[in-house]
């Protein structure tokens, strides 16, 4: 996170931790994004972690009929969707292979 110019500055990073330590508003928007069987991708305000130039994605993974979690990846706004997103669903999807084992 330090090495990408948009985390670089301290209050900017400070914002980052403070927003992770805020469990509850991370909790309901995992939970939110998780009900959902498609990616799913926020950026800048849709976060609403006080944070506006940062972004998440999303990819919920399931045993059986079941959802399980998801993984996902957080960075700056400006970062690579393009591969990001096919390989957020290629992961879901060996998740889900896995779960089902």
């Amino acid at each position: 996170i330090l090495d990408v110019p948009e985390f670089s500055e301290v209050e900017h990073l400070k914002k980052v931790f403070k927003a992770f330590k805020e469990k509850a508003k991370i909790a309901d928007l995992l939970s939110k994004s998780l009900d959902k069987s498609d990616i799913k991708v926020y950026i800048g305000g849709e976060l609403s972690l006080e944070i506006n130039n940062a972004a998440l994605i999303l990819s919920p993974y399931s045993s059986g009929n079941n959802l399980t979690g998801g993984i996902g990846v957080f960075g700056p706004m400006r970062m690579d969707y393009y591969n990001l997103i096919p390989f957020l669903i290629t992961t879901s999807k060996f998740m889900n292979r896995i779960m089902k084992s």
